[in-house]
């Protein structure tokens, strides 16, 4: 990975964007089912960190607790998601500048007993999206902040395993940039236009912050 990470001017921590293949380009060749060598040794294509939010992740989830048996849940939630994008592309006036379908994985109510996470089924809506009784949607706030945003050739019909399992290569990619270091408020999966085999670019983003944040 060394080629496709490499450390920016920490006087300008903005934005971190190695040099690294066009994510547009690479998009564009998935769709028309082009063959695509990993950019790096891990099989990332493309790495950056940026600022970005206020969100609100809005969709369907259910808390379970950090064993086994998940995979079932989480494709029975995939399964039956149509309405939520259904209702979500409603709702135009408030899609945030992520406009894809993503697994939003939280560990805010985590405690050694439970070891309890959410599993969201839904999208990155504006921070001032309206959650109402007749909306009927679970939602999960994401402060501003910078987050690694990390995409990998795979298959979404085979989610599990992409990313999720495989998270310490984002980490190893953030820990690699000098400048930030992952934080554990949540991660995400995110699912970019499949083909017919389900071949995509699939996204993987984990909030970050700065290692040495300035003085005030």
């Amino acid at each position: 990975m060394s080629e496709a990470v490499r450390k920016q001017d920490q006087g300008n921590p903005e934005s971190y964007s190695p040099k690294t293949p066009k994510l547009l380009d690479m998009m564009e060749e998935a769709g028309n089912g082009t063959k695509q060598e990993p950019g790096t040794e891990s099989g990332i294509i493309n790495f950056e960190v940026v600022k970005s939010g206020p969100y609100r992740f809005v969709g369907e989830t259910v808390y379970k607790g950090n064993k086994r048996g998940g995979e079932g849940t989480f494709d029975f939630m995939w399964n039956h998601s149509d309405w939520v994008f259904k209702e979500l592309d409603a709702m135009k006036e408030y899609a945030s500048d992520i406009v894809y379908n993503a697994a939003l994985i939280t560990w805010d109510k985590y405690d050694d007993k439970s070891e309890l996470f959410g599993y969201y089924v839904g999208r990155f809506m504006k921070a001032d999206t309206p959650i109402t009784k007749e909306v009927d949607f679970d939602y999960f706030d994401i402060p501003e902040g910078y987050i690694a945003k990390a995409y990998h050739k795979g298959n979404i019909n085979k989610r599990h395993g992409i990313f999720w399992y495989k998270d310490w290569l984002v980490d190893e990619a953030i820990e690699k940039t000098g400048i930030y270091r992952k934080d554990f408020l949540w991660s995400a999966d995110i699912c970019l236009n499949p083909d017919e085999n389900g071949d995509a670019i699939i996204g993987a983003y984990i909030p970050c912050e700065l290692k040495n944040p300035p003085q005030e």
